[in-house]
């Protein structure tokens, strides 16, 4: 018998705090900020996959759902079908390319 989860998860978008969970001497950053959501719609069997993700330089959410990219206000990224949650540490730093000399 397969059967998908519907439990509501709450998740933080800011300051996921993982210092109970980390090493003392690795607590440098324990802190963490959502950066992605993947969603999935549908059940074991199928369904259809979409993703928010959060624009670094920008600091605003967006929403991909096949060919439609739609800016979204932080208050939908927190929903019933996030399937996978993706944080970065804080702080994050926007990579800087080097110039080649």
């Amino acid at each position: 018998m397969k059967r998908k989860l519907r439990t509501d998860i709450h998740y933080p978008l800011t300051n996921l705090d993982l210092t109970p969970y980390i090493c003392p001497i690795f607590r440098k950053h324990p802190k963490y900020n959502l950066c992605a959501v993947v969603n999935h719609f549908g059940d074991l069997d199928g369904g259809h996959y979409t993703a928010f993700c959060k624009n670094s330089v920008t600091q605003a959410w967006y929403s991909f759902d096949d060919t439609r990219v739609s800016e979204i206000p932080d208050t939908s990224v927190q929903t019933a079908t996030a399937y996978l949650l993706f944080y970065s540490c804080q702080p994050f730093s926007i990579p800087i390319q080097k110039c080649k000399s």
